[in-house]
């Protein structure tokens, strides 16, 4: 063998080596990561879900039962579900179980974020991926019963789709990137600005050109919109509507509450992506004109979006910004460091970005372990993503096993096991229905009026299960394109439909409250419950019964 032959040997040698101890770190980062969702999953397994995730069962128990995705029979489909793809998901969901669809989409919600991960570890580090997708915005997910964890997976493979095809035929990624594109669209509609801006940037910046991919995506948006709009009569989901802060009608009470809403959102969300725009700046990332600086920038347009534009009402915990985690993190994975960083130049930026978190911690500015249970994050959380972040840095390459230990450990703090009873269905709308007080008396509705009732609320995922077989009308408009997009008056709406019980809109509906109390209609019902933030009334005709059937209402009289 000469002397040349036995270098390429050494040298294939060693990156045969090389290639398969990345292999193994990042199934070791997988298979952490898998274990922190299972115990998610397992440890939320019977709790009750965001009042928002209840509309999917509706829908899709309506779509299995007459074939179309309404609200309310009566009045037709309507664009309720944010998100068309996890609707269809969900109505699968509902073929496979009509009574433990709470805890299958908690399994399916966990399935997809160990799937997001594996795409992730296509291209980037375990440590990174265990520290983007491990931290609590993220896992809170799985008790949402939301389609962020499916927007989280189509979004990733969409990112690494278009970086994978960068070198393909111009015309077959074009393509590809497009269905991407309208895929994540069709998951959930912000997140499409993350790939479209990525997209359009990345082609610029390479020399591959734009405007075929702008105009092949122009057309095909604009098939999707009117395909929607010829099923539901509305191109974009009533949400769009509702919580745009330009088209809303919610009132100027709320409107005057959105910056006390944003504020521990983004900063629980920079907290949590600090780390990544430091490495990203140290990396010098706004002198690059690749696929890095792209990254950054269509993550960075889609959290301005949200911060100018969105009511993030239900917005625990960051939900809104979670899906801007994913370019993130695939822009840090092209400046992911190769050796150990040096505590010299580390150190100072944790010592600051730990000091600054505790005062916000504090102070209260951001989540911490007092307040309503959906939003609380205790001091571990905080603490361990912090660590985590620092052995990352100290072993970039495998150090995925002691991240992955990190993380477990705030988890756990966060959400001790216990209480993992698998639950029902109905007895997990039981559970909610005690830990808020605005569905109070639902039970007694379902069961003392007829079926086929008009019920009105504005908080609508309870109710729409609970009173599964009545006509059950938002008031805030979500899933009303009349409420919406109609313009009517309570005062007509109540006089033409005359509904048999009507619970008042959330106290924080000042404006729609004051219509309310102001209009002749509502003379005509008698309240039933007094102790709660959406006080039930039943029409006058009806109450005596309704009081003489009723148990539980008794409680809160």
């Amino acid at each position: 063998m000469t002397g040349e032959s036995a270098c390429r040997l050494a040298r294939s040698r060693v990156h045969h080596a090389s290639v398969a101890r990345g292999d193994q770190s990042r199934w070791v980062a997988l298979a952490g990561f898998a274990l922190l969702v299972a115990y998610v999953v397992v440890r939320e397994l019977g709790n009750s879900a965001y009042d928002d995730s209840y509309f999917f069962k509706r829908f899709a128990l309506h779509a299995v039962e007459n074939g179309v995705y309404a609200w309310n029979l009566e009045d037709g489909a309507v664009h309720g579900s944010t998100s068309q793809l996890f609707q269809a998901l969900t109505t699968a969901v509902v073929l496979f179980t009509k009574t433990h669809f709470v805890a299958a989409v908690r399994v399916l919600d966990g399935a997809l974020l160990v799937l997001t991960a594996g795409l992730l570890l296509r291209v980037a580090r375990g440590p990174l991926v265990l520290l983007t997708l491990g931290n609590a915005l993220v896992t809170s997910v799985i008790r949402s019963n939301m389609e962020t964890a499916l927007a989280l997976a189509v979004l990733a493979a969409a990112l690494v789709l278009e970086l994978r095809t960068s070198r393909e035929p111009k015309r077959w990624a074009d393509v590809m990137s497009v269905a991407a594109t309208v895929l994540v669209y069709l998951a959930r509609p912000d997140a499409a600005a993350i790939v479209a801006v990525f997209a359009l940037l990345h082609r610029w910046w390479s020399g591959r050109g734009v405007i075929r991919y702008a105009v092949m995506l122009g057309v095909s948006m604009a098939l999707v919109w009117a395909g929607l709009w010829a099923v539901y009569g509305t191109a974009l989901p009533l949400s769009f509507h509702m919580k745009t802060m330009a088209l809303h009608t919610y009132g100027p009470h709320i409107a005057s509450k959105r910056w006390s809403a944003k504020v521990p959102h983004l900063l629980v969300f920079a907290f949590t992506v600090a780390p990544m725009l430091w490495l990203l700046v140290r990396a010098r990332v706004w002198k690059r004109r690749d696929a890095t600086l792209a990254l950054t920038l269509s993550a960075l347009a889609f959290v301005a979006y949200h911060v100018v534009s969105t009511h993030e009402i239900m917005g625990y915990r960051a939900r809104f910004y979670v899906p801007a985690l994913v370019p993130l993190c695939l822009a840090t994975a092209r400046v992911w460091p190769a050796e150990r960083v040096p505590l010299a130049r580390w150190g100072a930026f944790v010592v600051v970005w730990s000091g600054c978190a505790a005062v916000a911690y504090g102070q209260g500015w951001m989540p911490n372990g007092d307040g309503f249970f959906l939003t609380v994050l205790p001091w571990p959380v905080y603490v361990m993503l912090a660590l985590g972040w620092s052995v990352a840095l100290a072993w970039p390459q495998r150090g995925g096993l002691a991240v992955a230990g990190c993380l477990l450990v705030g988890t756990v703090a966060w959400i001790p096991m216990e209480d993992s009873e698998l639950r029902s269905d109905t007895d997990v709308i039981f559970r909610h229905n005690r830990e808020v007080t605005t569905t109070r008396g639902v039970f007694d509705v379902a069961r003392c009026l007829p079926a086929g009732s008009t019920v009105y609320h504005s908080e609508m995922g309870v109710p729409g299960l609970v009173l599964y077989r009545m006509r059950v009308i938002d008031q805030a408009g979500l899933l009303s394109r009349d409420v919406a997009m109609g313009g009517r008056s309570f005062q007509t709406r109540c006089a033409q439909e005359r509904p048999e019980a009507i619970f008042l809109p959330h106290r924080n509906y000042r404006a729609l409250n004051t219509e309310i109390a102001a209009s002749a209609c509502i003379e005509d019902y008698v309240r039933i419950v007094k102790r709660s933030s959406s006080a039930l009334h039943v029409r006058a005709d009806l109450a005596e019964g309704f009081l003489q059937c009723g148990t539980e209402y008794r409680e809160w009289r």
